[in-house]
């Protein structure tokens, strides 16, 4: 292997007398390398060879950016942690995901393999001799972090949130916020499971307006970082969190009143769930102002799925440029629209789009899940958890242990009572997945679980009241209830009661709509 770092750069422990180390990896700053033949593209994540090319996850891509970086050496579990969990506490069974997905990868390139240490670590080992610098001027590894912070200004922002500034910033806070906005880039802005990547964000964006304080864009971008926040953190945080996202928001549009992501910040603050009637005016009204920036079509969508109008939700994702924005928030979002539309012939295509690029990122492959679970393909499934090394890293193992049971009973291997008791079973330990269990119950023919679980998570009462959100009426959303995997209660009078009592007909008929399930089920 050529051109690699010294030991000098690898990752250290606390407390080394080795000089800093320039982990964690920053991929969208990270220059292209060459294992033997193989290119490596960290900023997209891609290995290529010849025609063939793979889109890996972000955490697989920085295992493997750190494994090459290390010139053959040897890399402990805590050095792996180091470099690219940021130190957190992490699972042997995350890391051993990882790299036996690593190692799959340089079994179908055949240019290198993963070699396990005992009780020492891991090293990667180039097939054949070592590769000369490329004639061609493909950079080697060690210059891949030496140029990463030059290289940044080249790197794909997050496509929800594109920018042009003018004036054009300062180089600066142009890296700065180009950093802020890649931060957020595997992230969903409408449901951020990931509190830490948005305070990474907010960190790079309030440097990016105290270098470029009249910056609009700048201080659209710090209020959508709050706004996504704010829905990632528990409640007593986001009083501060609203406050100071409404203030950047309010920033930007008085040094621009057509700022879009102060006002797209502005929508996202304000909660959906029993506001649908106002949140859908605002939005559309935003909406018909810009209809370029990807992130309001993506919130009309959302607003329109949990009212059950699906089909206008779809029109909307279908409007973001798909060959401009390839990110997996649209990816699974736009997957969810059309399967929940009746288009299972666009779904299928969309789908196979997103495992393509983005096999193993975990919102991407949920929705794969859910669509395959429920669109009559269990079996499907069943193969998937066969395959241990596609399977993201961030899943514990309850929950694809009460996927299996489910999807077996489903495809008819196994009965459905163990499997709705399996799903009961795990949300007394997962409070949050409420809304998922009741589907499965309504999937394997136990409505009344269903509606007793639904219970709970609107109204907390009765002997699920533990699954209501802890954030109340602001953590609640009503689009899990018209997807098609509910259809045998849409006729059901506790539905239509539950519909009355959440305020969703007071909806319909203000607004003289109807919900998909209504005019075309």
């Amino acid at each position: 292997m050529s051109d690699r770092f010294s030991a000098d750069d690898l990752p250290r422990k606390p407390g080394s007398d080795a000089r800093r180390s320039p982990w964690p990896v920053d991929l969208a700053h990270t220059r292209p390398f060459q294992i033997g033949d193989v290119e490596i593209r960290p900023a997209s994540r891609e290995v290529v060879r010849g025609e063939r090319r793979e889109i890996l996850e972000p955490r697989v891509m920085e295992v493997l950016v750190v494994l090459a970086s290390a010139d053959g050496a040897i890399l402990t579990r805590d050095d792996l942690i180091a470099a690219c969990w940021d130190g957190r506490a992490v699972s042997d069974d995350a890391i051993s995901r990882v790299i036996s997905r690593l190692r799959a990868l340089g079994r179908d390139f055949g240019s290198f393999k993963v070699e396990t240490i005992t009780k020492v670590g891991y090293r990667l080992v180039e097939h054949g001799t070592e590769a000369a610098a490329s004639p061609d001027g493909k950079v080697g590894r060690r210059a891949v972090l030496v140029g990463a912070a030059i290289a940044g200004l080249g790197a794909i922002g997050y496509g929800l949130l594109r920018h042009s500034e003018k004036p054009a910033l300062p180089p600066e806070a142009r890296t700065l916020l180009q950093k802020g906005l890649t931060t957020l880039q595997n992230n969903d802005i409408i449901e951020a499971p990931d509190p830490g990547t948005s305070l990474q964000a907010i960190a790079f964006l309030t440097e990016a307006t105290e270098a470029a304080p009249d910056s609009a864009t700048a201080w659209g971008a710090l209020a959508v970082a709050y706004s996504v926040r704010k829905r990632a953190v528990p409640p007593a945080e986001r009083p501060g969190l609203d406050a100071r996202g409404r203030a950047a928001a309010e920033k930007a549009l008085k040094l621009d009143p057509k700022e879009v992501r102060g006002l797209a910040a502005l929508l996202l603050l304000e909660p959906i769930y029993r506001n649908w009637t106002r949140a859908e005016r605002a939005s559309r009204a935003s909406y018909e102002k810009s209809p370029h920036l990807p992130i309001l079509p993506a919130i009309m969508s959302n607003i329109l799925g949990n009212v059950g109008r699906w089909r206008d939700a779809a029109r909307y994702t279908r409007s973001i440029d798909r060959n401009e924005l390839v990110i997996p928030g649209v990816s699974w979002r736009l997957l969810n629209d059309l399967w929940a539309s009746g288009d299972l012939q666009a779904a299928d295509k969309e789908l196979e789009i997103a495992v393509k690029h983005w096999p193993q990122h975990a919102r991407v492959w949920r929705a794969r899940v859910g669509y395959l679970m429920y669109s009559g393909r269990p079996a499907d499934i069943l193969r998937i958890l066969r395959e241990p090394a596609d399977i993201p890293v961030e899943l514990n193992q309850d929950y694809l242990m009460t996927l299996r049971t489910t999807a077996e009973a489903l495809s008819g291997q196994a009965p459905a009572e163990p499997a709705v008791a399996r799903n009961l079973e795990y949300l007394r330990s997962r409070p949050a997945a409420g809304l998922d269990a009741a589907q499965a119950c309504v999937a394997l023919k136990s409505p009344e679980a269903a509606f007793d679980i639904l219970q709970g998570y609107y109204f907390g009462e009765g002997d699920w009241r533990s699954v209501a959100p802890i954030g109340g009426d602001e953590d609640r959303i009503t689009n899990p209830l018209f997807q098609p995997v509910m259809k045998p209660v849409w006729r059901d009078p506790r539905f239509d009661a539950l519909l009355e009592r959440i305020g969703l007909d007071a909806y319909w008929r203000d607004t003289q709509t109807e919900p998909d399930f209504r005019r075309f089920a």
